[in-house]
């Protein structure tokens, strides 16, 4: 990742697999920026959608671990 900063304005350049997370001073507003395979994707997230990503991960990380313990189990 390289930055640059002028008067009123930062450049980030971003090499591929990196990703940036910018939040407003509020909280209510987080854009993801991601480069992946020399492309960036944006992902705006508002205050709300927050909560319901972190029970979205914490259920995807649940099945993992149980699928690990059921592949042990064999």
């Amino acid at each position: 990742m390289k930055i640059t900063e002028g008067k009123k304005k930062t450049n980030v350049v971003l090499q591929d697999k990196e990703e940036i997370s910018i939040t407003a001073l509020d909280g209510n507003i987080k854009v993801i920026v991601k480069c992946l395979n020399n492309t960036l994707h944006i992902d705006e997230k508002t205050k709300e959608d927050l909560p319901v990503e972190d029970e979205e991960e914490k259920a995807i990380q649940a099945m993992k671990d149980y699928l690990k313990k059921q592949k042990k189990g064999k």
